[in-house]
């Protein structure tokens, strides 16, 4: 039994992803990136991620129809936030945008991947020389902290991976 705790502690451990995405209400949504959306907010466009220049998580109204280059640098306002798909096969979050009386759906966490979407720099997924991690190492000795106090890890498995962290973290 402690085995499958210690098997779930290193799975939180090596979940180093940050911000989860999330539709905070009907008119909010966070990103992995942790930039905000608002209905009403304006987004603008980055380039197209296709081989051709074309938008891939840009679409019309039809899902899947991407939208062209001459659409680089629009400006488009917020309309709603929507989330496609399943729990069994998985949600996809989209923010309902538009032009004048067109209307484009916007995959956003494809789009701010690959550029579609302008990101302010400080949302900007931040390059690492692989020395340096790119997780607080606070926040992670506290999770294994919680799972200690929970009864989760044992004093060995903590301190064992509390090292891990450390050293991971300063090497």
């Amino acid at each position: 039994m402690a085995g499958r705790y210690f098997v779930i502690a290193l799975s939180i451990f090596f979940s180093f992803s940050g911000y989860a995405q999330q539709i905070i209400d009907k008119d909010t949504y966070e990103a992995k990136n942790g930039m905000v959306f608002r209905v009403g907010d304006e987004i603008t466009l980055g380039n197209g991620s296709n081989f051709n220049q074309n938008f891939k998580y840009v679409t019309g109204q039809d899902l899947g129809e991407g939208i062209g280059v001459s659409y680089r640098d629009k400006k488009l306002k917020i309309k709603s936030i929507k989330a496609r798909g399943s729990n069994k096969i998985g949600k996809t979050n989209y923010l309902v945008v538009g032009s004048g009386f067109r209307t484009f759906w916007v995959d956003i966490e494809g789009a701010i991947e690959f550029n579609e979407v302008i990101v302010p720099d400080e949302f900007k997924a931040k390059k690492t020389d692989g020395l340096h991690p790119t997780f607080s190492i606070a926040d992670e000795l506290s999770k294994l902290k919680d799972l200690f106090d929970e009864g989760v890890l044992t004093k060995e498995e903590f301190e064992a991976l509390k090292k891990k962290l450390l050293d991971r973290g300063y090497n």
